[in-house]
């Protein structure tokens, strides 16, 4: 629990930083209220505006340690493009995650498509989402899982900066047999401050809860539940009207491993 800690009091910390001459907090819309989209990253939308398209690429690296193998080391890179299109008073959302490149030993995988993933939100009332996820991991493979969630979210706007929230439930199911199956419960909180018109920088954590409800417990926790968590930074820089450059550093416990990930993308889009 510590690290929860940590990371929701450095997300709080980065909004407070930006918001204190900010008396009271303003609703940031569900979609843009002008034609032309936002470089601020605390002004922007939760969705994307009617027909606009928008395309990330993300590459991941993974640096864990695993407790319950005696600290087996394990690093991985990942690639994980994506793209989001804009309906009218919602959104769809596509991606991929591609394993370039992973050590040895435990944890490794065998196939290069790590999984499938697709979302759809609308807007409900003027600062809040709602959706569902699915997604499709080892799809390749004999131990391919199916999930699906349901999620909300919301963002509110203190002067330079934002607040959002956001939480999810839902249930994932492992095909080999005698694999686990999860009820997996999330909750988010991201903080960002806008430095400059083109620079924000945000401080973000997540709280998740799973718990297993197969029957070969050997592929979990002893006590069949964990508590996870997230925490971390990012810097945020509007390139152009229509590119932005992502980096950011995570700390993650799983249960069983403890995580650092590093984050290097951009997202480019087009808005009518």
């Amino acid at each position: 629990m510590r690290g929860s800690i940590v990371g929701f009091t450095l997300a709080a910390g980065v909004a407070g930083a930006a918001a204190s001459a900010a008396a009271q907090p303003s609703t940031a819309p569900a979609q843009p209220e002008t034609d032309v989209y936002p470089a601020e990253h605390t002004d922007r939308p939760l969705l994307l505006p009617a027909a606009a398209l928008e395309g990330t690429a993300l590459l991941e690296i993974f640096d864990a340690d695993y407790e319950d193998a005696g600290g087996v080391g394990y690093e991985a890179y990942t690639l994980r493009p994506a793209a989001r299109y804009g309906l009218a008073g919602a959104e769809v959302e596509g991606g991929l995650t591609l394993a370039l490149h992973e050590s040895d030993g435990y944890g490794a995988g065998t196939d290069a498509l790590r999984s499938v993933d697709f979302a759809g939100r609308f807007g409900v009332g003027a600062s809040a989402t709602a959706g569902v996820e699915v997604s499709m991991g080892n799809p390749t493979t004999d131990f391919a899982s199916y999930g699906a969630a349901a999620t909300l979210a919301t963002k509110q706007r203190f002067g330079a900066a934002s607040l959002e929230l956001g939480a999810a439930a839902g249930y994932t199911h492992v095909a080999s047999e005698g694999a686990l199956d999860t009820i997996n419960l999330r909750g988010r909180i991201a903080a960002t401050a806008q430095l400059a018109r083109t620079f924000a920088l945000q401080g973000r954590g997540e709280l998740y809860w799973l718990d297993y409800t197969g029957s070969d417990q050997t592929m979990s926790p002893s006590f069949g539940w964990y508590l996870g968590q997230r925490y971390g930074v990012a810097a945020l820089f509007a390139a152009s009207p229509t590119l932005d450059v992502i980096a950011g550093f995570d700390m993650l416990s799983t249960g069983d491993a403890t995580v650092r990930l590093f984050t290097l993308g951009v997202a480019a889009r087009r808005v009518p």
